[in-house]
Formats: structure tokens, sequence, C-alpha cells
């Protein structure tokens, strides 16, 4: 538990991205906090990659250069906040 604390700190992103994600879906704060205490870091990171992927792949455009591109960068913002190469 320790490590999660630590990257919390210095990778806060993946924090506020689930954080966000579970506020749309409609939980509530404590459960919110129970996930992003209890879930370790690396999962947490992959949940956040699959989020972003669905989204992407449920717009209209998912078949697009430009829509390709985004997900590209925004997947790679991800993995370089989390430490990922």
């Amino acid at each position: 538990m320790g490590t999660t604390k630590r990257q919390a700190k210095s990778n806060p992103l993946h924090y506020i991205l689930a954080s966000d994600r579970m506020t749309r879906q409609g939980y509530p704060v404590e459960a919110i906090n129970a996930y992003l205490h209890e879930t370790p870091f690396e999962a947490l990171v992959q949940a956040n990659l699959d989020a972003l992927e669905a989204r992407f792949a449920a717009q209209e455009d998912a078949d697009s250069e430009e829509a390709r591109e985004r997900w590209e960068l925004a997947e790679a913002i991800m993995r370089s906040a989390a430490g990922f190469k």
C-alpha cells in the first residue's frame, strides 16, 4: 500500500481520471475513495486506458485518421504520466 500512496503523489493524473470517470458513472464519494485506496496503481492505469479506448471506439469517427491520432496521443500521455513506456 505504501507504493500506491507514493505513486499517487508523483502521478496524480490517473487518480484524477479514475475519480472523474467514477463520478460521472454515479458512484458515491465513499466508494470512489475506497476504490482509489485499494486498487494497485498498475490496475488503475489499465482501467483508465481501457476506459479511454472504449470512449474513442464509441465515437462515430473512430475509423478516421484524426481519431486514431487523438487516441495515440492520449494513450502516450497517460502512459507517460504513469511512468510506462
